[in-house]
């Protein structure tokens, strides 16, 4: 199996068994670190003849950090899908191939090129650890106006936020360290809850619903908390699992980190 096959499925796999579709850097190194323990030798082997003994982990946050010195790369993390429109459309929500669905397709195939030079395979391998990421965080793959909800204001865990910092961020801040993370989602593979299927079009799909259901499920919650503190009842508990893909994971995790939603 190529590389870039194989690579791609492990991280998409990681991607969505993570009980949270929240990428900052924590979210971004779980991915890859999940990923890397899933090679098989032939891939590892790969690998580490691109990137000789720095290991995935270690380039999983690189795209974002050369951002300001790639401006042409900006783009490439995101994809404007109207929340208001069921599927991606190439021509309305990718022009130039500058958005996250395009550039997985062409980073996958240069890293799947023996031919091409191994600088360039490199920075692809590194870009695809990144934007496997991206695609599968629900506030880069859907837009309601608002700057992928950095324009909406929320109050999170206490403190004052946006929409998509809390997706990136402040959702698996709240949930479990960084080695925990690996261990439940490694295990969550091997129960076999998870797998690779569908492509970047199919990922990016995915994400109006998640973002539609993350924000349900946070007003609920704020209600459900305020007609416990009116009738003096505890706070609700919940079975706080992912499901299976990101896509189908209704977002209670929002509800159950004392999310208030004020917009």
């Amino acid at each position: 199996m190529k590389i870039a096959r194989v690579v791609t499925c492990l991280l998409v796999i990681a991607a969505s068994a993570a009980p949270l579709a929240a990428w900052g850097p924590v979210g971004h190194r779980v991915v890859a670190a999940v990923a890397e323990s899933q090679l098989t030798p032939e891939a590892r082997a790969q690998v580490k003849a691109l990137n000789g003994n720095v290991l995935l982990v270690g380039i999983a946050t690189t795209a974002d950090a050369i951002r300001n010195d790639r401006p042409e790369t900006k783009e490439w993390h995101f994809v404007d899908i109207p929340i208001s429109e069921d599927t991606y459309d190439a021509a309305r929500d990718c022009k130039d191939d500058d958005c996250v669905v395009a550039r997985i397709e062409e980073f996958r195939e240069v890293l799947a090129d023996d031919g091409a030079p191994k600088a360039k395979r490199k920075e692809a391998l590194m870009f695809l650890v990144h934007f496997v990421g991206d695609v599968h965080q629900p506030l880069h793959s859907a837009d309601n106006h608002d700057r992928g909800g950095n324009d909406v204001k929320l109050k999170f865990g206490g403190k004052n936020r946006n929409l998509h910092s809390i997706w990136d961020s402040g959702i698996i801040e709240n949930t479990a360290s960084e080695s925990v993370l690996n261990k439940r989602i490694k295990q969550r593979i091997a129960d076999g809850e998870d797998d690779a299927a569908g492509d970047p079009e199919d990922w990016a799909n995915e994400a109006p619903c998640s973002r539609q259901s993350g924000l349900q499920a946070g007003a609920e919650g704020a209600r459900r908390r305020q007609e416990d503190q009116q009738q003096g009842a505890p706070g609700r508990r919940e079975d706080h699992r992912g499901s299976a893909a990101a896509g189908r994971r209704p977002s209670r995790e929002v509800d159950q980190r004392s999310t208030a939603v004020s917009g």
